[in-house]
């Protein structure tokens, strides 16, 4: 049986979900306020590489895409967390169920990195 929610009640749960985990790396010190010209950094990125994909292989590919970069930066900022948000929020085909699930589990491992990076800066500051 397959649960569905408005579509306005799945775009508020998706961005509470976004605001969540960015009000939580923040907190920690690894993201800036998103203001306007982070913003525009942001749908850049979105309409350069999440509006092409298409399935929930793909999605999932650049999700592990934008993983490797915020490692490689040593940060994770709004420019990985939105676009993986946002390209999960444009999924077609899936339930709402599942598409909150995937929104969690990426923010949940972007939370983890964050942790590790910030373990690793603390260890490398004298």
């Amino acid at each position: 049986m397959s649960q569905s929610a408005s579509p306005a009640l799945v775009s508020l749960l998706a961005m509470v979900a976004v605001v969540g985990g960015l009000n939580l790396m923040h907190r920690e010190g690894q993201a800036a306020p998103v203001d306007g010209s982070m913003r525009a950094r942001i749908q850049r990125v979105v309409d350069a590489e999440v509006v092409p994909l298409k399935s929930e292989a793909e999605v999932d590919r650049y999700l592990d895409q934008l993983v490797a970069r915020a490692h490689a930066s040593g940060e994770v900022n709004a420019l990985t967390v939105e676009p993986g948000h946002e390209a999960i929020a444009r999924l077609e085909g899936i339930d709402t169920m599942h598409r909150l699930q995937k929104q969690a589990a990426f923010r949940q491992r972007m939370r983890t990195l964050s942790h590790e990076l910030s373990r690793t800066q603390q260890k490398a500051s004298p």
